[in-house]
């Protein structure tokens, strides 16, 4: 088992050092696993030589950079040591005597200067350093607030493997329990859909008709009027329900092996046709770069009707004139569909809750705001993902698919 006074080991070429870990770093570190903080590891690397020597070489084995400075080392510290001592490798076999070693690591440590002479403080736990392996290091160039007073190597530490491990069974806990109540939620919502069905549409079906058989004996334009905006409302509300029904179940993707890809560049070019004349009417201007023959194995209607929505979204947050952007490219081995809108943008709130039904922060008379959760399943159903967020000039959509 590993001494929760050491670092992780370092190797190479089949060999092993060791570095010491002090209680004061130990119980930083845990602090920095739980809520990182650039700032704050920047100057416990500043202080802590053992710390900064760590960093260096396990920099050394993921670049190929010459120089590094301690703000390179502390963006990369948190993801390094959490990776480190989660791997039970390196915390294996480590030396068990560290009490015989106190008195060399605080010489050295009183000794450090901006180099720190790793090699020295490797040899303590483990072979000579190899030259070939010292001309790969990197060197650090602006380490100033130096250490004089040994920190105490002895003492109770936090077990940081320990730690993490803990930390990471609370996460996938709290993941599972959120997957668990949002299936939850979509089988109350599927039930409430069907009821909802089942108890409006028939009557939904009523009204429309008898509104339609008056219209057509109605000689006044005005009561015509008002008999056309009863249908209207009407289908709105039928339309509603079919959005519910189609979140809380959506049907799969028409997709067979026989399928061949479909043009994707194609359906948005035509789609972003579609709402172009509309939205300038309404002040609006669409632009679009669309990279041509993007291709993907896709339900063609289901996309369409996601893209549709997105499009929708964008134009209801605008405030005419405003602008819309869409752009579709391929990247590696997916699609990506931006659109980007010159809307007043999402605040934090906003943005945790996108793809929330029924989401209470929704302005008023915006209907029930299913558009971007049907999207979202539309494209999670093709194998995708989507994501919303803001950007200094509006809001931001951007959509994975798997390309073909």
């Amino acid at each position: 088992m590993n001494q929760t006074g050491l670092l992780p080991s370092i190797s190479w070429n089949g060999s092993r050092w060791w570095l010491p870990l002090s209680t004061a770093t130990a119980n930083q570190l845990a602090q920095q696993f739980l809520q990182p903080n650039p700032d704050a590891l920047r100057a416990l690397l500043e202080s802590d030589p053992s710390l900064r020597i760590w960093m260096l070489l396990e920099c050394a084995a993921s670049n190929n950079a010459a120089l590094l400075t301690l703000s390179n080392l502390a963006n990369q510290a948190p993801a390094a040591l959490a990776a480190a001592f989660r791997d039970s490798n390196r915390q294996s076999d480590s030396p068990s005597d560290l009490q015989s070693f106190h008195p060399q690591w605080c010489e050295l440590h009183r000794d450090a200067t901006a180099w720190d002479s790793p090699e020295r403080w490797l040899q303590v736990t483990g072979p000579v350093v190899p030259s070939a392996w010292q001309q790969t290091w990197p060197r650090l160039v602006d380490a100033t607030n130096l250490p004089q007073t040994c920190p105490d190597f002895g003492g109770n530490k936090l077990d940081l493997a320990r730690l993490l491990q803990t930390t990471d069974r609370a996460a996938a806990t709290n993941a599972q329990l959120v997957k668990t109540l949002k299936a939850e939620k979509l089988a109350a919502l599927k039930e409430f859909a069907y009821g909802l069905s089942h108890e409006i549409n028939n009557p939904l079906a009523n009204i429309s008709t008898r509104a339609q058989s008056l219209a057509r004996d109605e000689s006044s334009p005005d009561r015509k009027r008002m008999l056309a905006a009863i249908v209207n409302q009407a289908m709105r509300a039928y339309e509603m329900i079919a959005d519910v029904m189609f979140f809380a179940n959506p049907p799969q993707p028409k997709i067979t092996d026989d399928n061949e890809p479909e043009d994707v560049s194609e359906l948005v070019r035509q789609i972003v046709d579609e709402f172009t004349t509309s939205c300038a009417i309404d002040g609006i201007a669409i632009s679009s770069q669309i990279t041509p023959d993007c291709r993907a194995t896709i339900d063609r209607g289901q996309i369409a009707d996601a893209i549709r929505s997105l499009l929708r979204n964008a134009c209801e947050a605008i405030h005419p004139p405003g602008q819309i952007a869409v752009e579709l490219v391929r990247a590696d081995k997916m699609l990506r569909l931006r659109i980007t809108d010159s809307g007043p943008g999402l605040n934090k709130r906003e943005r945790r809750h996108a793809f929330d039904p029924f989401f209470s922060g929704r302005e008023a008379g915006r209907g029930l705001g299913l558009g971007l959760c049907k999207a979202q399943r539309v494209i999670e159903l093709a194998g995708g993902r989507i994501a919303i967020d803001s950007s200094p000039t509006g809001c931001v959509a951007t959509a994975y698919m798997p390309a073909s």
